[in-house]
């Protein structure tokens, strides 16, 4: 359905960038060349070698994003005059006005398609550039942007002797074509002046290369801090090989929690509890994938009244440990990448950035450190989450 969707999406937006391009050439050079660009357009979207998935993705964004406001433009200049023209000569047929005015108004109408033909025109060129101008600006400086955001988070339980405890949390480097090591040294300069307790990693460390992973696993735990790294696998960890990234993991000293627990600093009054999950796409790859009643289930009798924090890659766990944890760290959605696309993922998506509340519980939903699709960000900075627990 997902590969439909984005096909007719591909299709359409093509279709209409192609219509504004006849009306600015001409019809008769392009009847042949509209149906191949859209075709192969499309095409080349969907179905390209994974390695020119940025590539594509980011041409595929620019033109669906042109579209639309073209389209947007075409409504307000075309449809909606148009719209009022009918209803007003209905009205005016009703009322029995004289010929003469409805003379009149044909005249008008005749004269005003020239000038908005013209608007369209000019319009379309505009929507287009503008397009290209603001995703260009995401893939060039946008998503070089790093931002360390503090979030401080109350916590029911948590002993006094860890209030102010810190999680500095990273999510989705996705490192590979797009985030290479000018951008680790940039993001894990700022993880290092964050100065947290733990250092925790929310999936997604490499973008489709599993052979990256040994690499960025050895940069992180090289800034781990006092209490260590703990780690969990995301949907592009399956999509490269995630035993092989959890092994590369594992080997640089980061401790994998894929449906495990562990009692995070027991001897501070007795501590929390830092739970791991697997990630959903696990069950696609033959893995266990999340399981959150099974992993609280570990818990020793003396832990279960521990406040519990939970790790899960996927932000729609929420669903179902809200009320069972105390805060949920994820990651996963980037913020969307485009602050333009979050307005409508928030109608569709019911976690897409930021904090959320719900029985109880808190989930903190980070906007990832890389891209992945469009290389692209807009309004959407790539993230650095330094979570402050609060003793309540």
């Amino acid at each position: 359905m997902w590969a439909f969707t984005l096909f007719v999406c591909a299709v359409a937006s093509h279709a209409v960038l192609v219509a504004w391009t006849r009306t600015v050439i001409g019809r008769q050079p392009l009847r042949a060349v509209a149906v191949g660009l859209v075709a192969f357009c499309a095409c080349v979207a969907l179905f390209g070698p994974r390695e020119n998935f940025g590539y594509t993705s980011f041409e595929l964004t620019i033109v669906m994003t042109g579209a639309g406001l073209y389209v947007a433009l075409l409504v307000a200049l075309r449809v909606l005059p148009a719209a009022r023209r009918r209803l007003s000569f209905l009205g005016k047929k009703k009322a029995n006005k004289k010929a003469t005015e409805k003379d009149k108004e044909k005249d008008e109408a005749k004269e005003r398609p020239g000038r908005r033909e013209a608007l369209l025109r000019i319009g379309g060129g505009l929507a287009w550039g503008t397009s290209a101008s603001a995703l260009g600006w995401g893939m060039a400086r946008g998503r070089h942007d790093y931002h360390l955001v503090e979030v401080p988070v109350k916590i029911v339980g948590l002993p006094r002797a860890l209030d102010g405890y810190t999680i500095v949390q990273i999510s989705d480097l996705h490192i590979g074509e797009w985030v290479g090591e000018a951008d680790i040294a940039r993001g894990l300069e700022m993880v290092t002046r964050a100065r947290g307790d733990l250092l925790a990693v929310t999936g997604d460390l490499v973008d489709f290369d599993e052979h990256l992973a040994p690499m960025i696993a050895e940069r992180i735990a090289r800034i781990a801090p006092r209490d260590g790294v703990v780690g969990i696998l995301g949907n592009h960890d399956y999509y490269s090989d995630a035993a092989s990234v959890r092994s590369a993991l594992s080997a640089a000293g980061v401790d994998m929690l894929v449906n495990e627990r562990r009692i995070m600093r027991a001897r501070d009054g007795g501590g929390f509890a830092l739970i791991g999950l697997d990630d959903y796409y696990g069950l696609r790859y033959g893995a266990r994938g999340p399981d959150l009643a099974g992993t609280l289930a570990k818990l020793t009798d003396a832990a279960k009244d521990l406040p519990r924090i939970l790790l899960a890659h996927q932000p729609r766990q929420f669903d179902e440990s809200a009320g069972q944890v105390a805060l949920q760290l994820s990651g996963h959605t980037h913020g969307l990448q485009m602050n333009f696309a979050a307005v409508v993922g928030r109608m569709a998506q019911r976690y897409v950035a930021g904090r959320y509340e719900k029985n109880g519980s808190v989930l903190w939903v980070n906007s990832g450190f890389g891209v992945t699709g469009p290389p692209s960000r807009v309004g959407v900075p790539p993230e650095i989450t330094k979570i402050v627990l609060v003793a309540a």
